[in-house]
């Protein structure tokens, strides 16, 4: 299959294409899209020359070296919200008070089992917005190749508002498009807001030694996930737990 051929199957992707990040479900996935663009074609169920040629110079992405950076992850959705009304508009509304049941059963998929995500251990009923489901699955291979770090809980939507305030917003969390790990080790935090510590610095690893490492972040970063870890909040709360599919700051 040619660079162009397979920007025609599956055109979201060419940029994943062309730098060599393709996962194995992608590679079924555009040769099922090719096939049907083809009706004449025949599968033989054989690995011919030609098959494998293709497969080993066109389609086997290159190893990750550790220092690497990975290129942005071009996904199946077109943009990322940045304001409020985005994201009602793109991933709908959750509810007032308490979740919309018609809205849960359209939207909110359940990660558990078979059908788990590499990286999240599949006893865990882990439960996302199926429009990110993609950049989650994606993230996790990612961080799966490049970090150390072993996620051993995680959680995704609960209908809440933000830090538990119903003062506040409703987080993230109630659309389905943030998660939080492991929060033993990467818990939330007030800090002076005028002397936050970098992540990694000795500051930072004297409060979370055992906490989640720049190459997972960097990982869930290149797919579209903001890290609470970074934030820089006049009130100095840090939340290293938590990631969001959003361009918005928090407040």
């Amino acid at each position: 299959m040619t660079p162009e051929e397979f920007a025609e199957a599956v055109t979201y992707n060419k940029a994943q294409y062309d730098a060599g990040n393709l996962t194995m479900a992608m590679i079924t996935q555009v040769g099922l899209e090719w096939q049907k663009a083809r009706e004449t074609l025949v599968p033989d169920a054989k690995l011919g020359p030609i098959t494998q040629n293709t497969i080993t110079t066109e389609m086997t992405p290159p190893p990750f070296v550790p220092g690497d950076v990975w290129t942005p992850w071009d996904g199946p959705l077109e943009s990322q919200p940045k304001t409020k009304a985005q994201i009602y508009a793109m991933f709908g509304n959750p509810g007032t008070g308490h979740v919309d049941p018609s809205w849960y059963r359209k939207n909110i998929v359940e990660l558990q089992g078979e059908n788990h995500v590499e990286g999240i251990p599949a006893k865990w009923y882990f439960k996302i917005h199926r429009l990110v489901e993609p950049y989650l699955r994606e993230g996790f291979r990612r961080a799966c190749i490049s970090s150390d770090y072993t996620v051993k809980r995680a959680g995704g939507f609960v209908f809440r508002h933000m830090r538990m305030d119903p003062k506040r917003a409703l987080s993230l969390h109630s659309f389905g498009i943030a998660w939080d790990i492991d929060s033993n080790v990467n818990f939330s935090k007030y800090l002076d807001p005028k002397n936050l510590p970098e992540p990694w610095s000795p500051e930072w690893m004297k409060i979370w030694p055992n906490g989640v490492d720049k190459a997972f972040v960097d990982a869930m970063a290149s797919c579209g996930w903001s890290w609470g870890g970074a934030w820089k909040l006049k009130d100095g709360f840090v939340d290293p737990m938590h990631f969001e599919w959003t361009g918005i700051h928090p407040v």
